[in-house]
């Protein structure tokens, strides 16, 4: 198995920062993670430099996992894990040299634990912003057999491709949508009871979409933000 020293915690629904400030530099992160769990990692090049983003991830066991790198913003997406325990992120510059340096932070949203904003409201919106390689995470409860609606809009339509990935209860993935200014997910069954999981992100290939953005939400049970339809009239 691979080993690195001076490996700090990667944080669950929120970033870290670091920097690779020396050639040849390798910096490691951690994190724990539950077989079945889905992984959202992205790493980013603050000062958007020469600096070329790498991340490679390892199993509990030592075994490699996967690996991410790009200009500006490094994304692994909805990575299924496939052991318990804790699991190994190394930072480098993945240069042809490897000879860069930079400043970079890493956004980091697993589909249990995640909730960054807190609740959705249903019946209502909230709203928030994704700056540059931004995971943002927001929960809610949901009985089984429920049906969902989840809207998220740009606000500014200008960038943003706004994307929202759900997931169960038990941290399984459940759906998707992203558009150019409203992704929506429809009438969708709830399949479990308990906490779900969404994850806003831009969802450009290159992940360099920054904006504002509302979502709204209404579930097939308590939603009621403008009142009781009257017998007569309109």
């Amino acid at each position: 198995s691979t080993s690195y020293a001076q490996a700090a915690s990667l944080n669950n629904g929120g970033s870290v920062t670091g920097s690779i400030s020396i050639a040849g530099e390798e910096d490691s992160w951690t994190f724990n993670s539950t077989s079945g769990e889905r992984l959202n990692i992205q790493l980013v090049d603050l000062q958007q430099s020469d600096f070329y983003p790498k991340m490679t991830l390892y199993a509990p066991d030592g075994s490699y996992v996967t690996y991410a790198n790009n200009n500006t913003v490094a994304n692994i997406h909805n990575l299924a894990t496939t052991q318990t325990g804790t699991y190994t992120l190394v930072v480098q510059d993945g240069t042809s040299g490897q000879d860069q340096v930079g400043n970079y932070e890493i956004h980091f949203a697993k589909s249990t634990g995640a909730n960054e904003h807190g609740a959705l409201v249903n019946g209502g919106s909230v709203t928030e912003s994704i700056n540059l390689g931004d995971l943002d995470s927001w929960t809610f409860e949901a009985e089984a057999g429920e049906r969902l609606n989840i809207q998220i809009a740009d606000l500014d339509e200008d960038g943003l491709f706004p994307r929202i990935t759900l997931y169960a209860p038990d941290g399984s993935y459940a759906t998707y949508a992203s558009n150019y200014t409203v992704a929506n997910i429809h009438n969708i069954i709830a399949s479990q009871t308990g906490t779900y999981t969404l994850v806003v992100q831009d969802g450009t290939s290159r992940r360099e979409g920054v904006g504002n953005y509302e979502i709204h939400f209404a579930k097939s049970t308590g939603a009621n933000e403008h009142g009781k339809l009257s017998g007569v009239g309109s």
